[in-house]
């Protein structure tokens, strides 16, 4: 098998839908939808509003029962919540009323749905971006997905409709995001170590949560979902640290290998699964800690779900 072969079937892991981003039986609802990027980003910034901007950026009040809607895990289940808030017609224009409140992941997984489905390689990727404020570089999700025409990989960041572009003053192509702009979990972990960054100022504003702890968890998240198992961003598991809890020598030397790792992803994917599915600090359990509304849920699709995982009790702790 040659070189070109080899990449090939590489990216092609990443082309295939995963338990989250699969549509299921409502794949219907998306076959219209066309194989153009812009396409498809318009299509998810149709059917979903950023539930804390909903607010102040689009003057829309979400009640209690739409508020809950950002914790939907998969596709499927994201198609049926829209059939029912608004039109089963989907590419039908949607005010911002009838939208389904969401957060970056969930934007994120819906276009990877997409890309996807027209046979796109492309993945989530956690991280933080320096465009939601100048002193931060705040927790973020994006689609990764690859450009055959110039054979790279390139961001894409879905949540940024008009409105989110004007007011936040965005200057580049939100389908082409620079790579400056966004970095991985991975990328931010080891500048924070090598001291080019300040790990106090990376984390979640809302939230009030920085720090290495913040960093470490992130990264965990990102290699789950490059190995295809998006969970949401506040989803907490193995070996993820808890924001009081300690980073000694040993756990900071374990997070600076995963880093290593996944700096290193695309050169050896198999190698990043194989860490994920043997190293159960690592792998999502069939239960996790849903740490916004402080309490274990089902982590997968039902028949995925076998028995429940009490290591996920060590985190019964509230994040925010």
């Amino acid at each position: 098998m040659d070189k070109k072969e080899q990449g090939k079937q590489k990216h092609d892991l990443f082309a295939k839908q995963s338990p989250h981003s699969s549509p299921g039986i409502h794949i219907g609802l998306i076959e219209s939808v066309t194989a153009d990027l812009r396409a498809m980003t318009a299509f998810v910034q149709n059917l979903l509003i950023y539930d804390v901007a909903a607010k102040p950026f689009y003057g829309i009040d979400l009640n209690d029962d739409r508020a809950q809607d950002i914790h939907i895990r998969q596709v499927d289940q994201i198609l049926q919540r829209l059939t029912e808030i608004g039109s089963p017609q989907l590419l039908s224009e949607r005010q911002p009323q009838h939208r389904m409140a969401a957060r970056c992941g969930t934007f994120a997984l819906l276009l990877l749905a997409l890309l996807r489905h027209h046979g796109i390689p492309a993945r989530s990727r956690a991280g933080f971006a320096d465009y939601f404020s100048s002193a931060t570089f705040e927790d973020h999700w994006v689609v990764e997905y690859w450009d055959a025409d110039c054979k790279t990989w390139r961001y894409a960041d879905p949540m940024f409709d008009a409105v989110w572009q004007q007011r936040l003053g965005i200057q580049h192509d939100i389908l082409n995001v620079p790579k400056a702009k966004f970095l991985t979990a991975a990328e931010v972990w080891k500048r924070c170590r090598l001291r080019e960054m300040d790990p106090d100022r990376v984390g979640i504003s809302h939230a009030n949560l920085y720090g290495l702890f913040f960093i470490a968890g992130s990264l965990i998240r990102d290699i789950a979902a490059f190995c295809r198992v998006e969970m949401l961003p506040w989803d907490v598991w193995g070996a993820q640290p808890r924001p009081d809890d300690a980073l000694d020598p040993e756990k900071l030397a374990y997070f600076d290998d995963l880093a290593e790792h996944m700096l290193s992803a695309d050169s050896n994917p198999v190698l990043i699964e194989r860490l994920y599915a043997t190293d159960q600090r690592l792998t999502v359990p069939t239960h996790v800690f849903n740490a916004l509304r402080n309490r274990t849920e089902p982590a997968r699709l039902p028949q995925e779900q076998d028995q429940h995982d009490d290591d996920t009790d060590q985190h019964q702790h509230r994040y925010t």
